[in-house]
C-alpha cells in the first residue's frame, strides 16, 4: 500500500506538473526532496496508471486541453464525505473488469485507500450505501433498520427492493413488497441496512424510476407550475440547499426569479414557509393555496 510520503509527493507532482511551469526530473527532485531517479519513477508510475504527462525538451507536463481546465490542485482535494463516497463507490466495483481495475489503480496513486476505509466504517451513512450497492449488483432485497418515516411518522424495519440510486447517493428507489409500490427512501433515515442475501428481486418486472424535480420531489402524475421572487438571502439558501436550481435563479431588478415545474409542493413549500418574510410566490394558486392551508392549520 501506499505510503504517508508517497501520496504526499504524488499530489505535490500532479499539482507541479499541471502548472504552467514545466519541469525537469532534477527539478521535481529538488522541490520534492528526492533524488532525480526517483522523480522520474514518480512521473512514470503517473504515466503507467493513465495521467496524461507529457515530455517536451527533456522536461514534463500534462497539457492543458482545453479553456475550461481546472487546476489539478482544485482537482484532487476531496472533502472527509467525498473520500468516504469514493471509497464505498470503488469497494463495489467489480475487479475482473479492466477500466474499473485502472480506476483502483489511478485512484491509488494519490489516495491512500486504507485511511479511505477507516473513515467509512464510522459513518453510518456510507456503510449503509454501500451494502445496497452490494444488493443492487447482486439483486437482493434489504432491510432498512429502524426506518424513521416521515410519512407514517413511525420507526419501523422496511424491507424492499431496491433497484437505483439518486439524489447524489442519498436516496433509493425500491419497491415495497407490501403494497407493491415503487417510492424512495432516504439512507440517512435507516439506522442500518441488512443485505438479505436470501431474499432475490421479485418485482423486476415493476421497477420503474419517476423523473425528480430541483427540489428532489419524484413525479407521480401530476404536475404543479411555480414562481417565486427571492431576496439575497432566499437566492443564496436556495442555492445551497438545492444546487439544481442554480441555472434556473434569474436576476430580475435587485431580485430573483424562478419559474419551473414541480412534482410535490412539499419540499418547496416548506422553503417558502422557513423564509415566509423572504420570498413573494407568484401566478402559483396551487403553491399559494398551499401555503395558506399550513399557515391556517398553524394558527389553530
Amino acid at each position: 500500500m501506499i505510503d504517508h510520503r508517497t501520496l504526499e509527493n504524488s499530489l505535490k507532482l500532479l499539482k507541479m506538473l499541471a502548472s504552467s511551469i514545466r519541469y525537469t526530473p532534477e527539478q521535481i527532485g529538488d522541490a520534492l526532496d528526492v533524488s532525480s531517479r526517483t522523480a522520474y519513477r514518480y512521473i512514470q508510475t503517473l504515466i503507467d496508471v493513465g495521467y496524461s504527462v507529457q515530455k517536451e525538451n527533456g522536461m514534463y507536463f500534462i497539457p492543458k486541453t482545453d479553456k475550461l481546465y481546472t487546476d489539478i490542485s482544485q482537482l484532487v482535494h476531496f472533502t472527509e464525505e467525498e473520500e468516504g463516497l469514493v471509497y464505498d463507490i470503488m469497494q463495489s466495483l467489480n475487479n475482473d473488469a479492466v477500466v474499473q481495475r485502472n480506476l483502483k489503480t489511478k485512484m491509488a496513486a494519490v489516495f491512500n485507500l486504507d485511511s479511505l476505509a477507516m473513515s467509512v466504517t464510522e459513518n453510518r451513512a456510507h456503510s449503509n450505501l454501500s451494502k445496497v450497492l452490494s444488493a443492487i449488483k447482486n439483486r437482493h432485497q434489504i432491510c432498512l433498520k429502524d426506518y424513521r418515516s416521515s410519512h407514517s411518522n413511525t420507526t419501523t424495519d422496511r424491507v424492499v427492493e431496491p433497484y437505483e440510486i439518486i439524489d447524489n447517493y442519498s436516496t433509493i428507489w425500491a419497491v415495497d413488497p407490501t403494497d407493491k409500490k415503487n417510492k424512495q427512501f432516504k439512507l440517512s433515515r435507516a439506522s442500518s441496512v441488512e443485505d438479505l442475501e436470501d431474499k432475490s428481486w421479485a418485482f423486476e418486472n415493476i421497477h420503474q424510476s419517476a423523473p425528480v424535480d430541483v427540489f428532489r420531489s419524484s413525479g407521480q402524475g401530476e404536475e404543479y407550475k411555480i414562481c417565486l421572487e427571492l431576496d439575497i438571502m432566499a437566492q443564496n439558501l436556495m442555492i445551497e440547499e438545492y444546487p439544481l436550481t442554480k441555472s434556473l435563479v434569474k436576476k430580475s431588478g435587485d431580485k430573483w426569479k424562478i419559474s419551473t415545474t414541480v412534482y410535490s409542493l412539499y419540499a418547496v413549500g416548506r422553503f417558502v414557509l422557513g423564509l415566509i418574510d423572504h420570498i413573494t410566490v407568484i401566478d402559483s394558486p396551487e403553491l399559494s393555496k398551499y401555503i395558506d392551508d399550513r399557515l391556517s392549520k398553524h394558527k389553530r
